[in-house]
């Protein structure tokens, strides 16, 4: 089961690369390290790295995959130019592929390649820290890796929330609900409209509305709903520069089908 976002159909957030601060300094204000942590509401199931431990081993939540889990929140929002998405045919004007002189807020924030330019992107994502964990194991469909687009439809793939089915007992190693992973979130540099995306899309917060992820190994049956938090933080809220992403259609899709509380 999954929902589609449309793309945007509204100009994004472009500037050239030569107008960021750099990385060679930092500014007081709009950078940081958000110490988070992630609670796994149903199992989870990163099987690339999962299917290498043993029962006694500690599980550790690659940094390369919450980095992608939260960048693709950030483009179904409207921030990005979904470069990595194949259909080419819904892409209007405002989703061309980012260049050193015009580059999308998603972009400027995690990174880009765009022939022989590189720009390293403004935010890292820590490995979590290893952690003790229960495992249970399922029979999982031998499914290819679910897409993060939908070329037929002209939008981004959203998996809900949802209740899991019953599953057989099998194989497919997933560490059970209701564990805690510790990891660092380090920015730099970030303006308010870049920081306002990047912590909403993190943490899925924002006034009484509170969202869950999708992390891992077949969502579509339940699998992988996260809750991310900022324990003691005392970083500044999103702020109003977030409110133009909370009228796009992303966010109003989002809300109906990731809320846990």
């Amino acid at each position: 089961m999954s929902e589609t976002v449309p793309f945007t159909t509204e100009a994004l957030s472009r500037k050239a690369c030569a107008e960021e601060p750099g990385h060679d300094h930092r500014a007081r204000k709009g950078s940081g390290i958000w110490g988070c942590e992630l609670t796994t509401l149903t199992p989870l199931c990163i099987q690339s790295y999962f299917s290498k431990l043993k029962d006694g081993d500690p599980a550790v939540l690659p940094g390369s995959s919450l980095r992608g889990m939260v960048r693709n929140v950030a483009e179904l929002l409207g921030a990005g130019c979904a470069r990595f998405h194949s259909g080419e045919q819904w892409a209007g004007p405002q989703l061309e592929t980012c260049s050193e002189r015009n580059a999308c807020l998603v972009c400027r924030v995690f990174g880009f390649v765009e022939g022989d330019y590189a720009w390293a992107g403004k935010v890292r994502f820590g490995d979590s820290r290893p952690q003790k964990v229960q495992w249970e194991r399922f029979s999982l469909p031998n499914t290819q890796r679910e897409p993060q687009h939908n070329a037929d439809k002209g939008g981004w793939i959203l998996f809900p929330h949802t209740p899991m089915p019953r599953l057989s007992a099998g194989p497919t190693r997933c560490v059970k609900a209701g564990h805690k992973f510790g990891f660092r979130v380090e920015y730099l540099n970030l303006d308010e409209e870049e920081y306002a995306v990047l912590k909403f899309a993190l943490t899925l917060e924002h006034g009484d509305v509170k969202l869950c992820h999708k992390l891992g190994y077949a969502k579509a049956l339940g699998l992988g709903a996260c809750a991310i938090s900022i324990p003691n933080d005392k970083s500044e809220p999103a702020g109003a520069a977030l409110e133009r992403y909370l009228r796009l259609p992303g966010f109003a899709v989002l809300k109906q089908f990731r809320s846990y509380r």
